[in-house]
């Protein structure tokens, strides 16, 4: 019990998806696991356009987060997705 989950889920810092790889039999529905996710926290950003150069864009500046959890790299979640944004 215990042990094994401190162990295997909270030094780790396992996410849902790594516990269902660890644990190839538990199967749960998808609604099942949308109600396990947290609600997204609110970021901020800053916009920086300059009228003169583009007056009819706006521009974005942000850092892409990632980090190696558990022997994998995790990248953030709206950083993430504003980079694949801006490669298509």
């Amino acid at each position: 019990g215990r042990k094994e989950y401190e162990a295997n889920i909270l030094k780790p810092s396992a996410s849902i998806l790594d516990v269902l790889l660890g644990n190839p039999s538990c199967v749960p529905s998808v609604n099942f696991l949308l109600e396990l996710l947290p609600a997204l926290q609110p970021r901020f950003y800053s916009a920086a356009s300059a009228v003169e150069y583009t007056p009819r864009a706006v521009h974005f500046a942000f850092s892409v987060v990632e980090a190696e959890v558990a022997g994998r790299v995790r990248r953030g979640v709206a950083t993430g997705y504003l980079e694949d944004l801006c490669r298509k």
